[in-house]
């Protein structure tokens, strides 16, 4: 029993470890390419732009590394050097691509609280569903992307909310909206 508690936490420390200067020099060909992996993942969960300055000086250290230990004769890849700067630059894209589409995302979300329209107009509604999209296409977590749908059921709550305060006649078409659509439900049900 303990000896697997011990191998658990063995393995949840070793996966929760954070790449090193230090780990990096001390690689050998037979671990050069796991922690490289690892560092990879550490960079792209840290979601920073530029890279911090410690993420900097492990790639550079990592590049280092793989000359000092022959790593691209050794695998017989004489491209490895350009193929890690590859590697790297796409999860700068990844990051980068990200944060700008979720800027987009707020500069949308106050766009239809500012405009106060509810029910949303079909050009909201087909700008969400391209977010959406644009989302899943930039591979975002589907957690998030969960939140996205989320937060639009809260706009839109509040929107329905400050819609409804202002004209009564409005909660009884919501009403009404609402019946058609149990209404839809129970036809599909059965």
């Amino acid at each position: 029993m303990k000896s697997r508690f011990f191998l658990g936490m063995l393995l949840f420390v070793s996966t929760c470890h954070a790449v090193t200067i230090d780990d990096v020099q001390k690689l050998n060909p037979n671990t050069f390419f796991g922690q490289w992996s690892q560092f990879l993942d550490q960079v792209l969960q840290a979601k920073q732009e530029p890279l911090s300055d410690d993420n900097e000086a492990i790639y550079k250290e990592f590049i280092d590394q793989a000359q000092k230990l022959n790593i691209s004769k050794i695998t017989g890849n004489e491209k490895l050097l350009s193929d890690m700067q590859q590697q790297i630059n796409a999860i700068k894209k990844r990051i980068s691509d990200e944060k700008k589409f979720f800027e987009e995302w707020a500069q949308f979300q106050d766009s239809l609280l500012n405009a106060k329209e509810y029910p949303l107009s079909d050009a909201a509604e087909q700008a969400y569903q391209r977010l959406i999209e644009e989302a899943r296409n930039l591979h975002i977590e589907q957690s998030r992307i969960d939140e996205m749908h989320a937060r639009m059921n809260e706009i839109s709550d509040i929107l329905y909310q400050e819609n409804a305060k202002k004209e009564p006649e409005a909660q009884l078409s919501r009403l009404d909206e609402l019946e058609k659509n149990v209404k839809e439900i129970k036809k599909a049900i059965e």
